[in-house]
């Protein structure tokens, strides 16, 4: 197993909720993919979010030291999760923290305006009128990355994986 996964599992849909009472926390920021939306939450709020697993793809649950990431192929299959953190990497070698910018219209009237959604995420709107909500703060124009690195047998680096550590205002910061 990869020094970042700390922990991994598969999960039956009625299985997801107790494996994240598990592993996350109220404070964490999670992020559900579906097959037909997206939408994010805090973690004291994923009770009330999680009510409808059967079009649900992915789950990332993370706060700045680890993340729990749930996925499944297609629906109907189980779901495939893991935990990952730096604890015991070396930074530059094991991993790398990026920064991306989030791609936000902010002509968008709700966004300009400030308007949440039912779990209090910022409306917004990408700029090619894609329409998300995530829980981040109106100042917030980055997501932060932490990227794993894995070295083949001629000892070349590539990407293996990633979790999401969380939102910055600036491309500058990385805590």
């Amino acid at each position: 197993m990869d020094k970042w996964n700390k922990k991994t599992g598969i999960c039956e849909p009625d299985e997801i909720l107790p494996v994240m009472n598990a592993e996350i926390s109220d404070a964490d920021v999670i992020l559900a993919y579906y097959s037909d939306r997206f939408q994010a939450c805090e973690g004291s709020q994923m009770r009330d979010f999680l009510q409808d697993v059967s079009k649900l793809l992915e789950i990332r649950a993370f706060n700045g030291e680890k993340e729990l990431w749930l996925h499944r192929s297609q629906l109907g299959r189980p779901f495939v999760w893991r935990i990952a953190s730096e604890e015991g990497c070396v930074a530059e070698r094991d991993y790398i923290e990026t920064i991306q910018a989030l791609d936000i219209d902010e002509t968008y009237a709700a966004y300009r305006n400030g308007e949440t959604d039912e779990f209090g995420c910022l409306k917004m709107r990408s700029t090619v009128k894609g329409y998300y909500a995530l829980p981040i703060r109106k100042t917030d124009a980055f997501v932060k990355l932490i990227e794993y690195v894995r070295y083949d047998e001629d000892g070349i680096a590539g990407i293996a994986d990633y979790r999401v550590a969380g939102f910055a205002p600036s491309g500058k910061e990385r805590s």
